[in-house]
């Protein structure tokens, strides 16, 4: 009711009189001389005392409008907030505050910052995805042609190339069918999660690589007892290996330097240069198509049978790693 009462007033005040009216009572009460008051200007008018008073604190009989306060933020503000932001992906939002304090003598909120960062600018937090970044490109790609072209001075046929590649049976197809808008979320239990490793070897006149399993990861002595029981094939040939540490033991070193094995580096980073990276990805693409249909105890026969077959690309490998 009170609710009621109040809006038919201010309905009665702001409609129900004349402009005209309003300035004639408005100016009465301005230039009213001694003993008038407000009592005798609304009862000469018929109006009542709020109106008089309401009207008098009108500007031009129009309602105040409330105060809108400016933003302290101006365009050029903006426009140095933004280059400093993507100038650098990591900053201190305290600093920035500081900053602006000492640059522009103005002071805000943290919150009033992040609200400017996300809304004007369209600017937002995200998770960094981290890459390696070569300083000098162009060192790197005359490393790389180096490579090559020392590769090319050697015999291929006495090449052979090894290196370790890791399976799990965490490892899933990397796509899959479901609905528009869904995304396809596999669960895995940490304690049921299988790790095997397989040391292998290929060469270009071979069409079947040479293999061997482990439970978890290779470790140096495994590697070294590798190439030992391998010694005979790769008496007076080319080893081509990454820059892993387990390439690089004294042990291993040793062997080598007895039974005459050249010892061939990849350039670091560089995993295009060392055909059976490419086979193991034609095993990895196998293993994530096929998994879904084998069970957990079935999983080191898979891998088994997957490397026990042979493949005819070999050829294609070497002459994807060292051709320019």
């Amino acid at each position: 009711m009170r609710l009621y009462t109040n809006i038919m007033i201010f309905l009665k005040r702001s409609n129900f009189y004349s402009k005209d009216l309003k300035i004639r009572v408005v100016n009465a009460y301005k230039n009213r001389q001694y003993p008038q008051t407000a009592n005798n200007i609304s009862s000469i008018f018929n109006v009542s005392r709020r109106s008089l008073f309401y009207w008098n604190n009108m500007d031009n009989f129009q309602p105040k409008l409330l105060h809108v306060k400016q933003s302290k933020i101006n365009d050029d503000m903006l426009l140095y907030l933004k280059k400093y932001i993507l100038s650098r992906c990591f900053f201190n939002m305290k600093h920035l505050v500081k900053l602006f304090i000492k640059k522009y003598n103005v002071s805000i909120s943290q919150s009033y910052l992040y609200d400017i960062i996300k809304n004007k600018l369209n600017i937002s937090y995200k998770r960094v995805n981290p890459a390696k970044i070569f300083i000098n490109k162009h060192t790197r790609k005359k490393q790389i042609n180096k490579f090559k072209s020392y590769v090319k001075s050697l015999d291929i046929n006495d090449m052979f190339c090894v290196d370790e590649v890791h399976f799990n049976n965490h490892i899933s197809p990397i796509y899959g069918w479901t609905t528009k808008g869904n995304k396809i979320n596999i669960k895995y239990k940490d304690k049921e999660r299988t790790s095997i490793s397989v040391l292998a070897m290929i060469n270009i006149n071979n069409n079947k690589p040479i293999f061997k399993t482990f439970n978890g990861s290779v470790k140096e002595k495994y590697f070294t007892e590798f190439i030992n029981a391998n010694k005979h094939i790769l008496t007076n040939k080319i080893l081509l290996l990454d820059n892993a540490s387990i390439h690089k033991c004294f042990t291993l070193k040793e062997l080598c330097k007895k039974y005459n094995i050249k010892l061939l580096y990849n350039v670091p980073y560089y995993p295009q240069g060392n055909p059976i990276e490419q086979y193991f990805s034609e095993t990895k693409r196998i293993f994530r198509n096929k998994f879904n249909y084998i069970c957990k105890s079935n999983m080191l026969k898979y891998i088994i049978n997957i490397f026990s077959s042979s493949s005819a690309y070999f050829k294609n490998y070497y002459k994807h790693s060292f051709c320019t």
